[in-house]
């Protein structure tokens, strides 16, 4: 079903979420991860993977054909974004565009408060480079560490870190016994111009949100965001952090924000406190014209 937002202007662009945390929509499975399929006069997109085949399935109920694909974009390199990577050129023959650190092993270790982790586990990607080698598809996946464009398309590459707020989550590491910390340097965002501003879409913004938007700024020079789409990783985070990242999303001049996965509920409900009616929540199985 299509979502309708009053009084909004119309773009060439409607995202279908194929994979989200959440879903509203009959026939349609949740799972932990994000894939968005963007449609732009025609030319289809797809940011993430989500973390399984449960994408194909997913694209299926909502009538997308994966094998219609023109580009892959992806954020980083956690399993719960690039779990479908496999599926996705196996069934299509998009090129794929990311960061050269997707590949790295990566572990999120227990939290010394409690919780369900009880020993480190392995939350990269599922994939190793040999392994796609040997089936004859890695010469599609390009690799860059800085901002390259593709079409209409830019990925952000790195984004240079320059809040006082925004630190790593401090669980994330490279290695099983906790040495050697994970800034997740492979965080980047996908984004496309509009005659009514930039639409963004975020991965997990492990980056920070407001050092993605503002890198974007430094990239395109423009400070016009139409809508704002993702994951924020804000599930963790301060009272503190939450309002300053809020007062600087206030300054900056954005019509729409769509926080999702990561962004946790708490900060969902900050987040809409402050925006109110900029604030539009997506689950996965919904489709949405911008």
């Amino acid at each position: 079903m299509l979502n309708t937002v009053e009084h909004i202007p119309k773009t060439d662009i409607t995202i279908t979420i194929l994979i989200e945390d959440t879903t509203h929509t009959r026939g349609v499975k949740a799972e932990h991860g994000l894939s968005v399929l963007i449609d732009k006069s025609g030319r289809k997109i797809l940011c993430d993977t989500g973390q399984s085949e449960v994408l194909g399935e997913n694209a299926k109920e909502s009538g997308v054909r994966i094998s219609d694909i023109d580009a892959v974009f992806l954020s980083h390199g956690h399993y719960d974004h690039t779990g479908g990577l496999n599926y996705v050129l196996q069934t299509s023959s998009a090129p794929v565009y990311g960061h050269p650190d997707i590949f790295v092993h990566r572990y999120i270790l227990p939290d010394s408060r409690g919780g369900r982790e009880t020993s480190a586990r392995e939350i990269g990607i599922p994939f190793s480079k040999s392994f796609f080698e040997k089936k004859g598809l890695l010469s599609r996946i390009h690799l860059n560490r800085k901002s390259i464009t593709v079409g209409d398309f830019t990925l952000t590459g790195e984004s240079p870190k320059i809040t006082d707020f925004e630190m790593p989550f401090p669980r994330f590491f490279r290695d099983a016994q906790g040495k050697e910390i994970d800034t997740i340097s492979d965080d980047q965002s996908l984004f496309t111009s509009t005659p009514n501003g930039l639409v963004v879409f975020l991965g997990c913004c492990h980056s920070g949100i407001i050092n993605t938007l503002m890198h974007i700024i430094d990239i395109t020079g423009q400070t016009r965001f139409y809508w704002i789409i993702g994951g924020a990783h804000l599930i963790h985070s301060s009272e503190e952090r939450l309002d300053k990242t809020v007062r600087a999303l206030n300054k900056l001049d954005f019509r729409y924000i769509t926080p999702i996965l990561c962004t946790g509920l708490h900060a969902q409900c900050f987040l809409h406190s402050w925006f109110q009616d900029r604030f539009v929540l997506l689950s996965c199985g919904d489709r949405q014209q911008l």
